[in-house]
C-alpha cells in the first residue's frame, strides 16, 4: 500500500511539475572537466512518464554565447519518456571516447552544431550557467554549475523531478 501511494504521489508531482513548465525535461548532468580532450557534455532526462519528446529544433546556450543547435548523432531526436540525451560537444570522437561504453543503448545522444560549448568549451574555474532552449526559443530549464569540481567529476543531480537548487545537486 506504502508503495503504491509514493507511486502515485510521484505520478502527480511529476505531472505537475510538466504541467508547470510545459515540456517534461530537465538537466540532470553537467561535465564541465573531462578527463579527454573534447569530453564536455550535458545530460538531461525526459521526466515524463507518458510523453516522447521531440528534440528537432531544440537548442543549446552556454552562459553569454550565442545558441547552438543540438543534432542528432545517434538514436535519433526523440526521447521516450523516462529516458536520458546527451548532448556532446560537435568535435567529440564517440567511437573512441571514454563514454562510448558508460552510455545506456537506450539513450538519445546528441551534439552540439558547434565544436564546443560557448567559444571555447566551459569554463573550469567559474561557475556558469546553461540553458535548454525549445522550439519557440523559450528556455525550459537552466542550471548554473558549481566550477570547484576536479577533473574527471561532474555535478549531478540528485532528484530529478525536483528543482535545480544548489541543494539538489551533487
Amino acid at each position: 500500500m506504502k508503495k503504491n501511494l509514493f507511486l502515485f504521489s510521484l505520478f502527480l508531482t511529476v505531472n505537475f511539475i510538466s504541467a508547470q513548465y510545459g515540456i517534461s525535461l530537465t538537466i540532470t548532468e553537467v561535465m564541465f572537466r573531462p578527463l579527454e580532450v573534447n569530453g564536455q557534455f550535458v545530460e538531461f532526462y525526459n521526466t515524463s512518464m507518458t510523453d516522447t519528446i521531440d528534440l528537432t529544433g531544440f537548442k543549446f546556450k552556454y552562459y553569454t554565447a550565442a545558441n547552438n543547435k543540438i543534432l542528432s548523432f545517434s538514436g535519433g531526436m526523440k526521447l521516450a519518456p523516462g529516458k536520458y540525451a546527451v548532448i556532446f560537444q560537435g568535435n567529440y570522437d564517440f567511437a573512441a571516447g571514454l563514454y562510448k561504453s558508460l552510455i545506456p543503448p537506450d539513450a538519445v545522444i546528441l551534439k552540439l552544431s558547434s565544436n564546443n560549448f560557448g567559444s571555447s568549451g566551459m569554463a573550469k574555474t567559474l561557475d556558469r550557467d546553461i540553458n535548454l532552449i525549445n522550439t519557440s526559443g523559450e528556455t525550459i530549464d537552466t542550471y548554473m554549475y558549481s566550477a570547484d569540481n576536479e577533473d574527471g567529476i561532474s555535478d549531478e543531480k540528485v532528484v530529478m523531478n525536483k528543482n535545480n537548487s544548489k541543494s539538489n545537486w551533487g
